[in-house]
């Protein structure tokens, strides 16, 4: 598996903490005020430069249940990553280097989802029962 690079950025408040290889997709770690003052820490990746052209975008999911009672919450996800793309319209031409730009694309996603996979469960971010 290729490692990407561990990264200590800041993002729209918070903290990056990988990015691929291009820096079309960033795994950031954020954390706030929610309901009844629980302060709470999650997870999210961001998509930017190709994958915001192409519309490819990868997902987390939480799982759990959650008490928003004041005290801090620290969201748990699923294992799996899933990787999500819009289709432009139909009747929209593609051509034949904008088709390759979406498959490195793609392909790119598919081998930042393994490493976030890796990550969270590396870093106890993974629900278990």
């Amino acid at each position: 598996m290729k490692r990407y690079v561990k990264a200590n950025d800041n993002y729209n408040g918070g903290t990056v903490l990988l990015r691929s290889e291009s820096n079309d997709f960033r795994l950031v770690e954020e954390s706030g005020t929610g309901r009844n003052d629980t302060p709470w820490t999650g997870l999210k990746v961001v998509s930017g430069g190709l994958a915001d052209k192409h519309v490819v975008e990868i997902k987390l999911h939480t799982a759990g249940r959650y008490d928003y009672n004041g005290e801090p919450v620290t969201y748990k996800y699923l294992p799996e990553v899933t990787i999500g793309h819009g289709f432009r319209p139909s009747g929209e031409n593609e051509t034949l280097a904008g088709v390759e730009e979406l498959i490195r694309v793609l392909g790119e996603a598919v081998d930042f989802s393994r490493e976030i996979e890796q990550y969270i469960a590396d870093n106890e971010w993974v629900y278990t029962k």
